[in-house]
C-alpha cells in the first residue's frame, strides 16, 4: 500500500515539473485549459465564490447559487487569472460551468 502511495506522488511531482497537471473543461462549445491556480487565481474565484451556503459538497454548493455570473467571473479567474472570460463562459450551461469549477479545484 505505501508503494502505491510512493509511486503516485512520485508521479504527480513529475506531472507538475512537466506540465501535465492542468485541466480542461467545455464551456458553451468552447475548450478551456485550467493550469494549477496560483494564490492570485484563488483569491480571485474566492472572492466570487464567497457567498455560497454551506452543503455536503462542492457541486451542491455551487448548484444551490443564485448568482450565475459569480460562478462565471470564478471560473473566469481559475481559467485566466482575471474577469476577462465570465461573459463567454456565462454562454454556458450552468453544469459546465459548475464542472470546470469542480475540475479547478478538486484532484489536483
Amino acid at each position: 500500500m505505501a508503494k502505491e502511495t510512493n509511486f503516485e506522488g512520485a508521479r504527480l511531482v513529475s506531472g507538475a515539473i512537466l506540465g501535465y497537471d492542468f485541466r480542461r473543461v467545455m464551456v458553451g462549445g468552447e475548450c478551456y485549459t485550467i493550469n494549477p491556480p496560483t494564490i492570485e487565481r484563488m483569491c480571485g474565484a474566492g472572492y466570487w465564490l464567497s457567498s455560497l451556503e454551506p452543503g455536503e459538497s462542492l457541486r451542491e454548493m455551487l448548484m444551490a447559487t443564485k448568482d450565475w455570473m459569480a460562478l462565471c467571473r470564478a471560473l473566469s479567474w481559475m481559467v485566466e487569472g482575471g474577469e476577462g472570460l465570465a461573459e463567454a463562459l456565462s454562454k454556458g450551461t450552468p453544469d459546465e460551468v459548475v464542472k470546470g469549477l469542480e475540475a479547478a479545484y478538486c484532484n489536483r
